[in-house]
C-alpha cells in the first residue's frame, strides 16, 4: 500500500498496531466528533446514537457499542450513512459531504480521518466488499453503505490505524 506494510502478515500488522500512540490534542482541530474522506469529499459530524434513525437523516452514524478511536481495538468502530438520502440533500450540496454516496469509490490506500476530542487518527482504506452482512471484524474502522434504494446489499470498506508521525 502507500503507506507499506502487508495485510496478510498478521504479525506485522500486529507490530504496526502496537506502535500507534495516543495522538496529541490540538487545539486547531475542530470540537465535536468528525469524519474527512478527502478523496470523496465526505466532512461530516459523527453521530453517535443508540438508535440510528436520527442519525442517519443527518449524515454518519458511529454505533455505539462497538470500538471508539483511542479504544484497546478489540473491537472495529463501525460507521454508517445512507447513500441516497432525501430529497432535500440534493437540492445543496449537502450529499457531497454528509453521506456515501461515493463509498464504492474508495480504494486500497485511500486516507480516511476521525477528529475526537480534538485529536486526529487516519486510517487507510486497505480492502472492501459488498454482500448483507460484514465479513472483516478484524479491520480497525468498518465503512457500509446500501447499494440499491430499497435492498439489503450494501457496500463495505475496511480500514486499519495507521500512524503518519513515524
Amino acid at each position: 500500500t502507500p503507506l507499506g506494510g502487508r495485510f496478510d502478515d498478521e504479525t506485522q500488522a500486529q507490530q504496526a498496531e502496537d506502535k500507534i500512540a495516543l495522538p496529541e490534542k490540538n487545539e486547531s482541530l475542530p470540537e465535536g466528533n468528525w469524519l474527512i474522506i478527502p478523496r470523496i469529499g465526505v466532512r461530516t459530524q459523527l453521530k453517535s446514537t443508540q438508535n440510528p434513525t436520527e442519525a442517519l437523516k443527518q449524515g454518519v452514524w458511529m454505533a455505539p457499542s462497538y470500538g471508539q478511536p483511542g479504544d484497546e481495538y478489540d473491537l472495529p468502530i463501525i460507521l454508517a450513512a445512507h447513500r441516497f438520502g432525501w430529497d432535500w440533500w440534493w437540492q445543496t450540496d449537502y450529499w457531497k459531504y454528509n453521506s456515501f454516496y461515493n463509498l464504492p469509490d474508495l480504494e486500497p490506500g485511500d486516507m480516511v480521518e476521525m477528529i475526537v476530542d480534538q485529536r486526529k487518527w487516519t486510517y487507510e482504506i486497505y480492502g472492501g466488499d459488498q454482500g448483507e452482512e460484514i465479513t472483516d471484524y478484524e479491520a480497525n474502522l468498518i465503512l457500509y453503505t446500501c447499494k440499491f434504494l430499497n435492498s439489503p446489499l450494501r457496500y463495505f470498506r475496511y480500514a486499519r490505524l495507521v500512524d503518519l508521525e513515524h
